[in-house]
């Protein structure tokens, strides 16, 4: 009998696996998604600046917009798969101080990171957001580590913190709701009501204008929702229809003229909807859909989504501003990999350097004290 051939596994595959935490225990389509996320937010920033720097017309004027306007959502995708692993880790263990400690960590290292090089810019600069005024610079940049800007008509120091605001807003009231209203103990029948019910509630808020109601909140509850329905083992949405309804959501923002509702509303409701599909199409594992985003190299972009999405915009905006002076204006589409390229360089040492250190190996370190306590104990008795 021959012994079994253990086959080598490449140095490139072997660091990616230990630094971009390539592991198979985890929902491997969600990390696709996450990757499909940062996808769409480049490509929103990067139809920006052609817009803004090349000046097109014609099919390349109309292609820029489109981009741009779908580019824009997905933040809505952020915001389901955040409502999806928030809201169920709460159901399983609801807590309150843990949670939001535990969130704080996760979220600021990388921001602050960034952040502080945002200010020695500025400041470097004169960038007029932050005040020359000693006090009101102290209170504004407060509000920017407070992360109330998006929520609060505030400027960001940098722009796309905003949906910084809309997750610790989320954070704070969804582990609220769950502590309180003791929802871990209720049905699953009066969990999906309550979900429901308050969604209808931010809907009808935004149709009545009341003002600082954010509708971009809606893909949380559609997050939560795909929770309680994936735990009911129901019917899988096809993984065609999932694959098809974000495409079919793009076309139909991009040619028709939503007027069912407020526009804005419409849009919402729809793009929030073909997310959801797509999700719950991905989370039935062994389909098509699962496999695409299952696929390494989306769930590698999707490891390091959150250093990604900080870091992005400044290659977009600062590589394009010097290609278009270099480039005629009809050649600008042709920096489109070039540039991702590099955000994917400038993302993976923010996520090496700061988020993976202490943003997720703390969880690990905590796990692994845990456990060793565990152990002790055990051998101890």
């Amino acid at each position: 009998m021959k012994a079994d051939v253990i086959k080598p596994v490449s140095p490139v595959r072997a660091f990616l696996r230990t630094h971009f935490e390539l592991g198979d225990a985890r929902m491997l389509a969600m990390e696709g998604l996450r990757a499909l996320a940062v996808v769409l937010v480049f490509a929103h920033h990067f139809a920006t600046q052609v817009l803004s720097l090349a000046a097109p017309a014609g099919l390349s004027l109309a292609a820029a917009t489109a981009i741009r306007n779908y580019g824009n959502l997905g933040v809505e995708l952020f915001f389901v798969l955040s409502g999806y692993l928030i809201y169920g880790a709460l159901i399983r263990r609801p807590s309150f101080w843990k949670f939001m400690w535990r969130r704080v960590q996760r979220i600021h290292p990388a921001f602050l990171a960034v952040l502080l090089i945002c200010v020695v810019g500025g400041l470097l600069t004169h960038s007029a957001k932050i005040p020359h005024d000693l006090g009101k610079a102290a209170v504004y940049l407060g509000a920017n580590i407070l992360l109330l800007p998006g929520l609060f008509p505030i400027k960001p120091v940098f722009t796309v913190a905003w949906t910084l605001s809309y997750e610790m807003f989320f954070y704070l009231s969804v582990s609220a709701l769950v502590v309180t209203a003791r929802l871990d103990r209720r049905s699953r029948d009066v969990r999906i009501a309550t979900i429901l019910g308050l969604a209808a509630l931010l809907l009808t808020l935004v149709a009545l204008h009341v003002p600082y109601v954010p509708v971009r909140m809606l893909p949380f509850f559609a997050g939560m929702l795909l929770y309680e329905l994936d735990g009911l083992k129901t019917t899988p949405v096809p993984a065609v229809a999932g694959l098809a309804a974000p495409l079919l959501a793009f076309l139909a923002t991009a040619v028709l003229h939503l007027s069912v509702f407020r526009p804005v509303i419409a849009a919402e409701l729809l793009h929030t909807a073909a997310f959801f599909a797509l999700c719950f199409s991905c989370f039935r594992m062994g389909n098509v859909a699962s496999a695409v985003f299952s696929l390494p190299p989306l769930r590698w972009l999707g490891n390091m989504s959150y250093s990604y999405y900080l870091t992005h915009g400044f290659i977009v905006a600062g590589v394009m501003q010097l290609l278009a002076k270099q480039l005629p204006a009809g050649a600008i589409w042709l920096t489109a990999l070039p540039v991702f390229a590099g955000t994917l360089l400038l993302a993976a040492a923010l996520y090496l350097a700061i988020e993976k250190p202490y943003s997720l190996d703390v969880k690990k370190r905590a796990a692994g004290r845990r456990s060793g306590a565990g152990l002790s104990k055990t051998a101890a008795t």
